[in-house]
């Protein structure tokens, strides 16, 4: 009897104990969660937004600078495991698109996470411009640490057309209850421009060349800083936003106005262990060359009235985008209100070269960019056409078709779309584009009358180091390292010594800036 009653007892017990740990509250989740704010990057490129230099800032160029978010991803991961993700789409974002908040609750305070976030992936359209992002559209449930940035091309420069990420990584150690802080992303890109001033009040100042040595990255982790070997970027890389054009012209100063332009300005990715200076061709002369065309503006809508190595204007006509196709340097084609000058003369980059190839077809060759032509093959559907000086004569030409009492040209591609084909068509943005539409155009016959030599009075290729400015110490050091979300811009200031016949320029250093990730 007492070893039956002393068994219930112990069963009692035991039933007790069950019931009591049953009814104790879950220690791993007391209520725990994380708010978190991610901005923009802070400091802009000092003001500078506009991209294509066309004097209107759009919320396009401001995502391809990183001033603003379309779309924000957050992981955190715990023992390599993605435990929580949350994605943020444009409508979810602060009204400037600068911002953005996420919460995760009933969080394991006991555990150490990685909090990833990254910015500015996927294809988005913002204000009817449609945005390529260089990262496509990121996995729930896999942790983007090892996802690597590359550049474009082997020119070793960020492609302009392209919006690159935003990224912050950060480890988090929660406390019981709620808990916020806020985080500020960074560009997974760096931004280089050279501006150039001349200063001399006798002489024009022509720009010969640029090069750059080894001092940019082919590819770079999207979170960790690059490792990998340094090369030469490319200056005249149509990928730049600003490529460099040999023999620039800057005009003496006049009435006190000092003629400043920019000759170079390009993404790259961060590295270190390069070599961070450029050369630059400067060229002192006392008249600047200029080509004497001349037009009789009578159009001509006929194919046959063509002639091989005939000079011509292009007037696109017919259109609410009406206006005259010139080059855009050696990069691509757009098309303005005007074919002449400030002072009433042909615009060179408006003079086009008909090169018969056979037939009514014929390659066009810009009198702008000398051994550069219109790019008739391996194009997109409405991609703006680029210049190129690959293979011109035997690739790169066009029909010449009759339509509407006007003149059309058939590209040598064809869409996916029934293999339609493909014209030269003027575009919004005054942009000129591939298009399935059939773009007419009146042609004037052009006419070279000549032009003025230019004496050169002196020229040199310094080489100019890069140098930073602490903004703390205001101590100049030379640049060891590019890093990610810098912006440096660098003017170079040139005079011109008459007497002495000598070049003399001076450099405006570079202000290191902040732009590192921080918590509050």
């Amino acid at each position: 009897m007492l070893k039956r009653t002393l068994l219930y007892l112990l069963t009692l017990l035991l039933c007790i104990a069950c019931q009591q740990d049953d009814i104790l509250p879950d220690v791993s989740h007391r209520g725990t969660s994380l708010t978190i704010t991610f901005r923009a990057p802070s400091h802009s490129t000092r003001g500078i937004q506009d991209l294509d230099d066309d004097g209107n800032v759009t919320e396009a160029e401001l995502m391809r600078d990183g001033q603003k978010m379309y779309r924000v991803s957050v992981y955190l991961v715990s023992g390599g495991v993605v435990e929580r993700h949350q994605q943020l789409e444009y409508a979810q974002l602060n009204d400037d698109k600068t911002e953005a908040t996420v919460t995760f609750d009933q969080l394991d305070y006991t555990k150490a996470y990685q909090l990833y976030a990254v910015a500015n992936h996927g294809d988005y359209t913002a204000a009817g411009v449609p945005l390529k992002g260089y990262l496509s559209d990121l996995p729930d449930n896999q942790s983007p640490q090892h996802i690597t940035l590359s550049t474009s091309s082997t020119n070793y420069i960020c492609d302009k057309a392209k919006v690159y990420p935003l990224t912050l990584q950060k480890e988090i150690h929660l406390n019981p209850g709620a808990n916020t802080v806020s985080g500020e992303l960074v560009r997974t890109f760096a931004r280089v421009r050279i501006n150039v001033r001349n200063q001399s009040t006798s002489n024009d100042l022509q720009l010969t060349s640029l090069s750059f040595p080894a001092m940019a990255q082919a590819s770079a982790n999207i979170f960790a800083p690059a490792a990998s070997t340094n090369y030469a970027p490319v200056p005249t890389s149509a990928y730049a936003i600003t490529p460099f054009e040999a023999n620039m012209n800057l005009a003496k100063v006049t009435d006190g106005n000092v003629t400043e332009e920019t000759i170079f300005d390009a993404y790259i990715l961060e590295g270190t262990g390069g070599t961070y200076n450029f050369d630059l061709g400067l060229r002192y002369v006392d008249q600047v060359a200029s080509e004497g065309y001349t037009t009789d503006e009578v159009p001509i809508t006929q194919r046959n009235a063509l002639e091989d190595k005939g000079m011509y204007i292009l007037y696109h006509s017919g259109g609410s985008d009406d206006g005259y196709v010139y080059a855009n340097g050696q990069i691509n084609c757009k098309w303005g209100d005007s074919y002449k000058d400030s002072e009433g003369k042909i615009n060179p980059n408006y003079v086009w070269r008909f090169e018969h190839v056979t037939g009514h077809k014929y390659a066009l060759a810009s009198m702008g960019s000398s051994g550069y032509y219109i790019k008739s093959e391996d194009i997109s559907y409405a991609n703006q056409i680029p210049l190129t000086n690959d293979n011109a004569m035997l690739n790169h030409f066009f029909t010449v078709e009759e339509s509407n009492s006007k003149l059309a040209f058939k590209t040598a591609s064809t869409s996916s779309y029934g293999n339609r084909p493909f014209y030269l068509y003027n575009y919004g943005n005054n942009t000129v584009y591939a298009h399935t539409y059939v773009g007419t155009y009146i042609l004037y016959k052009v006419t070279y009358q000549g032009g003025s030599s230019s004496t050169v009075k002196a020229e040199s290729t310094p080489t100019i180091p890069i140098n930073i400015i602490d903004n703390r110490t205001g101590v100049a050091s030379p640049l060891t390292s590019i890093k990610r979300n810098d912006f440096i811009e660098i003017t170079v200031n040139a005079s011109f010594n008459e007497q002495q016949g000598a070049i003399g320029f001076n450099t405006t250093n570079w202000q290191e800036g902040g732009g590192d990730v921080t918590f509050n």
